[in-house]
């Protein structure tokens, strides 16, 4: 199936090719501009001529001018000819009817040839002209009798159906005028009366009347009918339990004692803010540890200056000799056997 192209495609599509139709023209005028350049003929060795003789023989002169000559006697030949061709031809003789000068001694019988052909062809031409003037013929006269069967004129349909209608209505008011009126004749029959349509049933009122009915009669019937009596059986059944009404009782009393309930927490939730507070009031105020570390700094600081200057002033050999190094590991274990001893003595 063939796509229909929208008109946007239809005028790219004509635009492109356009465009290429004018490249190709300027490409065509290129090449025809451009055409190579001719290359000169090289001049042939027998053509030069040497400053120095060679001892060669040179027949190129003698050829050159033979051939000079042959070109020059075909173009004047060709110049008489087109001399020739553009005059007006005219009536060229034959060579029998030419007369020479001299006489050659032949025999000339073109004369009497010729004599005999004309007288000929004057006499055809004249056989020619009565010929015509016989066969000429006389022009057709123009018929003026009547003609047996003359074509019957057009008919003017409209014109003749008007026509034929007046008539006919004249025709049929003249009958309906002619017609006597019908007299009415008494019959000993006289045809039954038409039947009136019966009137369309009313459904709804027909359906009301028969219920009412109905209803007469079926509360007749059950006045009619005596009592069932109750019989006792041994085996009654259990009432029907009446789910929505025992729900909503029992929610009733689940909210109930939900609201109870919350009322407890609230009062257990009031006591014990209430003994918290009495508790903060009973516990000792907050110790201010700014203040507290201020002091302690002081008072280490007047203990370290009495210790300092009690202590005697270290002789420069002490300084250098190093202390002993301590074993950590011994004293590790000697405390690990201490507080071992210290464990069982308190258990």
């Amino acid at each position: 199936m063939a796509v229909k192209r929208s008109r946007k495609t239809r005028k790219t599509a004509s635009k492109t090719r356009k465009i290429a139709s004018k490249t190709r023209r300027k490409t065509r005028k290129v090449k025809k501009v451009k055409s190579p350049a001719k290359r000169k003929k090289p001049t042939k060795s027998s053509n030069l001529k040497h400053d120095t003789d060679l001892g060669t023989l040179t027949l190129g002169q003698y050829v050159n001018a033979k051939r000079k000559t042959k070109q020059d006697e075909i173009r004047e030949y060709e110049k008489q000819y087109l001399s020739r061709y553009k005059q007006p031809k005219s009536g060229v003789k034959k060579s029998s009817n030419l007369k020479h000068d001299t006489d050659i001694g032949t025999l000339t019988l073109g004369q009497y040839v010729n004599a005999k052909r004309r007288a000929k062809q004057d006499e055809i031409r004249e056989y020619e002209k009565q010929y015509l003037s016989r066969y000429k013929q006389p022009k057709p006269k123009k018929w003026t009798k009547q003609l047996e069967w003359e074509p019957e004129p057009k008919q003017d349909m409209k014109k003749e159906r008007k026509e034929y209608e007046s008539e006919f209505l004249t025709r049929y008011r003249k009958q309906q005028k002619a017609k006597p009126k019908k007299r009415s004749i008494l019959l000993d029959w006289k045809p039954e009366p038409k039947p009136k349509p019966k009137p369309k049933r009313d459904i709804r009122k027909e359906r009301k009347d028969y219920e009412n009915e109905f209803l007469t009669r079926y509360r007749k019937q059950e006045k009619a009918k005596p009592k069932k009596r109750a019989i006792q059986l041994e085996w009654e059944p259990e009432p029907k339990q009446d789910i929505k009404k025992e729900r909503k009782d029992y929610e009733r009393e689940y909210v109930s004692k939900f609201t109870k309930l919350q009322k407890t927490k609230l009062k257990i939730a009031a006591l014990e803010q209430k003994l918290r507070l009495s508790q903060i009031e009973l516990e000792e105020p907050k110790t201010d540890r700014k203040k507290e570390r201020k002091e302690y700094e002081n008072e280490f600081l007047t203990r370290y200056k009495k210790q300092q200057k009690a202590k005697p002033k270290k002789n420069v050999s002490k300084l250098l000799t190093p202390e002993p190094k301590i074993d950590r590991k011994k004293e590790r274990k000697k405390y690990e056997k201490e507080y071992l001893s210290r464990l069982k003595n308190n258990l």
